[in-house]
């Protein structure tokens, strides 16, 4: 089972303090929830119902990257995050 590491979760965490400003302290709580258990399902072949897959070049165009985008509920013209699925997941026992 895939879970986000923990380094991924706070700056996540880090994100939603610095870009919801008009938000609760349990709204910005129920939009990092909700994120994380979107990215987890994606990650572990479910539907992540706000997140979707993009595919691109990797830099040195050597071949294609993955990543999962979530859009959050804010609004921000930064209201989008993606993550790696090589860099910021780390596979646990269920």
């Amino acid at each position: 089972m895939l879970k986000l590491k923990k380094a991924t979760v706070f700056a996540m965490k880090e994100y939603v303090r610095l870009c919801s400003v008009n938000t609760t302290l349990s709204q910005k709580q129920a939009m990092l929830e909700e994120a994380i258990k979107n990215f987890e399902l994606i990650a572990n072949g479910q539907a992540g119902h706000s997140c979707y897959l993009t595919v691109g070049l990797k830099p040195d165009r050597s071949d294609f990257e993955f990543h999962y985008v979530y859009e959050f509920p804010i609004n921000h013209p930064l209201n989008r995050v993606q993550i790696s699925p090589d860099n910021d997941l780390e596979e646990i026992d269920a």
